[in-house]
């Protein structure tokens, strides 16, 4: 019975072929510049134009300028400021030290510490001035433990 399904479907498949003829495959090049026909350079760069997502930067839009040297040398003093607290507390919260950092507000910049002492470690208070974001930290002391031999 296989054999007969086979076979019908053979005779089928060859019945149904006729003659197929094959051309020679030409390839073109679109593209003048690669030696295509001069008549697709205006319909290709309207093309590409179109497809352009980038835009001229129009005169509205700042360009950079470089800072004065009193900008940058706020800049990096603001930054110094910043790194020596945040040297202070971490060696003290880690160090051997016993606050080395008074409680209070420093302002550095457009930057408020605020450094306030709890039963938990050391409490930092981090406020934006320009935006009024405030993130607040708490910094657990770590105490040395004393091993016996």
């Amino acid at each position: 019975m296989k054999k007969v399904v086979i076979l019908l479907c053979l005779g089928l498949m060859l019945g149904g072929l006729k003659s197929v003829y094959a051309s020679k495959l030409i390839f073109e090049f679109t593209n003048p510049s690669f030696g295509g026909s001069p008549f697709y350079g205006s319909f290709l760069l309207q093309e590409a134009q179109m497809q352009n997502l980038t835009k001229k930067p129009s005169s509205s839009i700042p360009t950079y300028q470089k800072p004065s040297f009193l900008e940058e040398f706020t800049s990096i003093l603001q930054r110094q400021i910043a790194y020596t607290l945040a040297h202070k507390l971490v060696e003290q919260v880690f160090g051997e030290t016993e606050n080395s950092l008074e409680p209070g507000t420093y302002t550095v910049g457009d930057l408020e510490i605020s450094i306030g002492y709890t039963g938990e470690g050391v409490e930092l208070t981090l406020t934006d001035t320009a935006t009024g974001e405030t993130t607040q930290l708490i910094v657990p002391q770590f105490t040395p433990t004393q091993t016996s031999q």
